[in-house]
């Protein structure tokens, strides 16, 4: 057993490290403890040899996510804008397009398609709108909403077939799960906590939340870490956690921490894999249990030059052959060597999660080479991957989702205290919902909530 902590926090990515420097400022004595031999989560970056840096995990920001701006500001981390120049290209049901904007590829769509899949998205926004974001079970049609997966009122949306496939094709490289996968009140609440479904579907250019690249995004966990210094104890993946009018025991192969209060900031279903003392209530432990990760591969592929560019192509793909879902250009606008990171989300994830790096790489240049109809991106000079689903520590990513029926069973108990144990991670925010600016806010709304009882 170690000494005593005022606060324990189970979890060294950007919620757990927020609520650690959260409660040092207010002088708390915090100690943070992390599975892995890093910090940052799902935010992991790699200098490669090439002489830059590639990001494994999340790595974009929006113009309106204040949180994690402040923190690139206050510790001076590089962004870069997104490149986006040129003309995007989708593939619908075969059928290939090649427009100079997102938006304009999902209104070429033939006949009425594209006029049909416009008026869903406005009925989107409207019942968006009508979800709290602090408790979206409390949603005037919630019984319903949640009952009903989004496949099912895909079903009763739309006619055409060109319009429900360009639907169903954009649902798991935003939500990195199957439209059958999720209620309806979900989607709808996701899109809430960010300012509305335009603007996760990347269609409201003013809210984009792909407008910059974090360079080296995982140095802003190493940032806040260095803040806490000794007080982050990495390789320390907790088993159990006992609790008593005491306090916390919080145990670590080899080594037991004590403290006042715990703060768990995992994913539901990671924290739903620790043994407690005594046992959660039901309601907290069946929404750990209906809440998997979803499934996304992230897959880099370099090229001696950005050759798409000089075709006055942006490298955005959306695509519902696969395996990728979708492809951005990840190089610097004035970069000489091309990058392309793919997507690999969904059903195509746990299709693939299954095959060698080596099939997933011959895989993905075997698509790009029929979506652009050009054989030079069968030859990339390198390529690297995160499969996160088969991560020990994450289990999926970008964020857990809950499945149809458990937001009005069970949401109440998603950032309730259960005795001297809180709950932080994104999917316990209520501004960007998976993202990491959410993550950001969840740790320093877990730590306030804790400081509160400290006195």
């Amino acid at each position: 057993m170690t000494r005593h902590y005022g606060v324990l926090v189970v979890g060294g990515g950007l919620a757990g490290l927020a609520a650690g420097r959260t409660l040092a400022a207010a002088g708390v004595d915090a100690a943070v403890l992390e599975a892995r031999d890093r910090v940052g989560g799902k935010t992991h970056s790699t200098h490669t040899d090439h002489g830059d840096v590639v990001e494994y995990g999340g790595q974009w920001i929006g113009a309106d996510q204040e949180r994690v701006h402040g923190l690139v500001e206050e510790f001076d981390i590089d962004t870069r804008p997104q490149y986006g120049d040129g003309s995007v290209l989708g593939r619908v049901d075969g059928e290939r397009y090649v427009e100079e904007t997102y938006e304009d590829v999902l209104r070429s769509l033939p006949g009425r398609s594209g006029a049909e899949l416009f008026q869903a998205f406005e009925e989107i926004e409207r019942c968006v709108d009508q979800v709290p974001r602090d408790t979206p079970q409390d949603a005037p049609r919630a019984a319903e909403w949640d009952a009903t997966t989004l496949r099912t009122w895909a079903d009763r949306q739309f006619d055409t077939p060109e319009a429900r496939a360009a639907f169903e094709r954009m649902v798991p490289g935003i939500y990195t799960a199957e439209p059958a996968e999720m209620s309806f009140l979900f989607f709808c609440y996701y899109a809430r906590t960010a300012g509305g479904f335009d603007t996760v579907a990347g269609l409201d250019h003013e809210r984009d939340s792909h407008a910059a690249v974090v360079v080296d995004v995982q140095s802003i966990a190493r940032s806040m870490a260095g803040e806490l210094g000794d007080a982050v104890h990495c390789d320390r993946p907790v088993s159990r956690i006992v609790q008593d009018d005491g306090g916390v025991t919080v145990h670590t192969p080899g080594r037991a921490y004590s403290a006042d209060y715990v703060v768990v900031a995992l994913p539901p279903t990671l924290a739903g894999r620790l043994a407690y003392e005594p046992v959660l209530p039901a309601a907290r432990d069946e929404l750990t249990q209906r809440m998997p990760n979803g499934s996304v591969v992230k897959c880099h592929l370099r090229y001696r030059a950005p050759f798409w560019r000089e075709d006055g192509l942006s490298g955005f793909v959306e695509d519902d052959v696969g395996p990728a879902n979708y492809y951005f250009d990840d190089g610097y606008p004035d970069g000489e060597t091309g990058r392309l990171v793919g997507f690999v989300c969904g059903a195509n994830a746990r299709e693939w999660v299954g095959h060698t790096p080596e099939e997933r790489r011959r895989a993905l240049t075997d698509q790009l080479v029929s979506v652009f109809d050009d054989e030079r991106f069968g030859t990339p000079i390198d390529y690297l991957e995160r499969s996160w689903p088969t991560e020990p520590y994450s289990r999926g990513a970008y964020h857990g989702y809950p499945t149809p029926g458990t937001m009005t069973a069970c949401w109440d108990a998603i950032r309730e205290p259960v005795g001297r144990i809180h709950w932080a991670g994104s999917e316990t925010a209520t501004r960007w919902y998976g993202h990491m600016d959410g993550a950001i806010r969840s740790g320093e709304r877990a730590a306030d909530e804790v400081r509160g009882r400290l006195g």
